[in-house]
């Protein structure tokens, strides 16, 4: 059992670590034709929710066998056995050309035995949501997501979290796309060296799929924020929660406070 999650949890970082290194065009003309065809390239790839994770493979199994257990489900446009230096780690992602062939496959295939072993067949985790901070305080909803959809293409939606006190947005936002490679071509392109969002260079990371769906109800609880709605840099969260631990510890409390909304802490009177 112990093995069996450590191989998922190497399965949810490996279904996102295929994504190729897309390299920055040169020059103007040629981005132009060179971006639109990159771009055509990435939305005839299989939308977000069509990768499905194979585990408890044999280490005999091939590719080639895995695809003909698949076959029958329907089309599959992909096969990827992780490989250890030596040989097989026991799991695999099958990229289905829908997401109903994904879902069929599940059904059909969980617990089967293939080559001798039970099979655990589940929905990958490969993400296809990002999360942009530093957005300019000024921006619109309508600023963000043009400057978004000009990046990469697939954008499926676009959330910019306001503070309701001011109208104004907090600085961060979530970007959702049609499909994983779509969303690590922009998350390439927005964390180069000389892209900016009008004159701010963003941060831009994998949203957390626990938060991120909830962007839209004005959760931030992937950000934490100072009670003025400013973002905090996370080692002074982890700071505080240090702080938290030492001030627990010794019986004092005083110096710290803790909002409703974790995890969002912050350090009284410093």
């Amino acid at each position: 059992e112990e093995r069996e999650v450590l191989d998922e949890i190497d399965a949810s970082h490996d279904s996102d670590s295929k994504s190729e290194v897309v390299p920055l065009p040169q020059q103007d003309g040629a981005r132009d034709g060179s971006d639109k065809e990159k771009h055509a390239e990435l939305l005839a790839l299989p939308p977000h929710g069509s990768e499905v994770y194979f585990g408890g493979i044999s280490s005999d199994a091939s590719s080639d066998d895995l695809k003909k257990l698949c076959e029958p489900v329907g089309e599959v446009v992909e096969v990827r056995i992780m490989l250890s230096k030596k040989d097989s780690r026991g799991y695999a992602f099958v990229t289905f050309r829908t997401n109903d062939l994904a879902l069929k496959a599940i059904e059909k295939l969980n617990k089967a035995t293939f080559k001798g072993k039970k099979l655990r067949v589940s929905s990958s985790q490969a993400k296809n949501k990002l999360f942009v901070g530093n957005i300019p305080h000024s921006w619109s909803f309508d600023d963000f997501k043009k400057a978004v959809e000009e990046v990469g293409p697939g954008v499926l939606k676009v959330d910019l979290i306001k503070d309701p006190r001011t109208d104004r947005n907090r600085g961060y936002g979530f970007v959702e796309y049609y499909n994983n490679a779509c969303a690590e071509y922009s998350r390439q392109k927005m964390t180069a060296p000389n892209f900016k969002l009008d004159t701010n260079a963003p941060t831009v990371s994998w949203a957390d799929p626990k938060n991120g769906d909830s962007a839209s109800t004005g959760s931030t609880s992937q950000v934490p924020e100072t009670s003025d709605g400013q973002m905090i840099p996370f080692f002074l969260v982890k700071l505080s929660l240090i702080s938290y631990m030492n001030f627990q510890f010794h019986g004092s409390r005083s110096n710290l406070y803790m909002s409703k909304t974790c995890p969002r802490m912050l350090l009284k009177g410093s």
